[in-house]
């Protein structure tokens, strides 16, 4: 037999003959040189035990994963206040999850970059180490050695935030930390009160930064220079003049200001119910004292990319396609661009920083400002 089946009845065989009248069994690593389908077991068969106190020390994932939140306890001398340990905080946990494994083998990267960039998914982190190596390769400089972490969703990402700025600062101090954000559904004018109201209590003892997407989300940044985007789309649309094209983004955005200021429209309930409904309902305190119409009244067609969801920019696209479709019929039977297809349209026509959007160049200096 290996040794985890020994170590198992040696196990099970101490707690079935134990006669002590306390019961309080302390296992340090039960889960070691055992099968995972059986760690899995395992964790089942002690939980069910009873007229026993358990105390269990664990590193490995799976056996964590099989255990509920109130049964678990994550210890550090830093945790411990007055000799009172807490159970974990369910925000904490996705990070401790992590910490076992994915975090605890790229200890090395996050130890040599010069710079912890934090983003809000997988979309904004292809696309900014795309656009960084395309920068690096026509400005011939040197970037900085950047560390990408995802906080998977923005939903409590402040506090997912505070918590791992806190942990890590133990592992690796005395680094510099960027959160490259989405503006989402919020007045313009508030994003700088915002910003400090979560900047200031993190970079306390952090060098941590927020910088807010010129635009609902990074795909919508695409809009903020009509010029620019309509030679991206000339790639597409070859037969048809820059100038046109250009016009006919100028006009969609006029467009798109009124359709987003009707109720009736689909645009105005796309972004109201699907959009900054639930975004108040979730973030209370970032939302206190904000209504729809505070987002409205800034929007004009000079910044019509603040309101471009994945959903409305994909209608956008599509109401483009059509104009241009009327403008030379041989369009007819193509299919609209997506929002994914701009972007790879964009990334691969870089040539020269001209070829950059500007709030595309201001974002990289603030990636690669040490």
């Amino acid at each position: 037999f290996g040794s985890g089946f020994i170590q198992l009845v040696e196990l099970f065989s101490s707690i079935e003959y134990s006669d002590s009248l306390i019961k309080i069994l302390l296992i340090d690593e039960p889960d070691a040189h055992i099968h995972v389908k059986t760690q899995r077991q395992l964790v089942s068969r002690l939980q069910s035990l009873t007229g026993y106190q358990l105390f269990i020390i664990s590193h490995n994932e799976r056996f964590v994963n099989e255990t509920q939140d109130s049964k678990l306890f994550h210890i550090k001398d830093l945790n411990i206040n007055g000799n009172v340990i807490s159970h974990i905080d369910p925000i904490i946990r996705p990070l401790l999850i992590e910490g076992l494994t994915g975090i605890v083998n790229e200890l090395d990267e996050w130890r040599t970059a010069q710079k912890i960039i934090l983003v809000e998914g997988s979309t904004d982190e292809s696309m900014l180490n795309i656009l960084l190596e395309q920068y690096h390769r026509v400005t011939n400089t040197a970037l900085p050695t950047l560390k990408f972490y995802k906080l998977k969703g923005i939903d409590y990402l402040y506090a997912k935030l505070e918590v791992l700025t806190r942990a890590m600062e133990d592992v690796i101090p005395n680094k510099k930390w960027l959160l490259v954000r989405d503006t989402d559904c919020y007045p313009i004018s508030r994003i700088p009160q915002q910003k400090n109201l979560f900047k200031n209590p993190i970079s306390r003892n952090t060098d941590f930064d927020i910088y807010f997407q010129n635009g609902y989300g990074i795909e919508s940044t695409y809009m903020t220079d009509s010029n620019l985007l309509a030679i991206i789309l000339h790639y597409h649309y070859t037969t048809i003049p820059i100038a046109n094209i250009e016009n006919v983004i100028q006009d969609t955005n006029i467009q798109f200001e009124g359709r987003v200021k009707n109720p009736s429209d689909p645009i105005y309930t796309e972004l109201r119910e699907q959009h900054f409904d639930r975004q108040a309902s979730e973030r209370r305190r970032i939302y206190n004292g904000v209504e729809f119409e505070d987002v409205l009244n800034e929007i004009s067609p000079a910044n019509i990319q603040y309101i471009m969801t994945k959903e409305i920019s994909k209608w956008y696209y599509e109401e483009i396609h059509n104009k241009l479709r009327a403008i030379n019929p041989m369009l007819t039977g193509t299919a609209p661009l997506t929002p994914a297809d701009v972007e790879n349209l964009y990334l691969d026509h870089i040539t020269s920083t001209d070829d950059i959007f500007p709030c595309h160049l201001e974002m990289i200096d603030e990636i690669q400002r040490l």
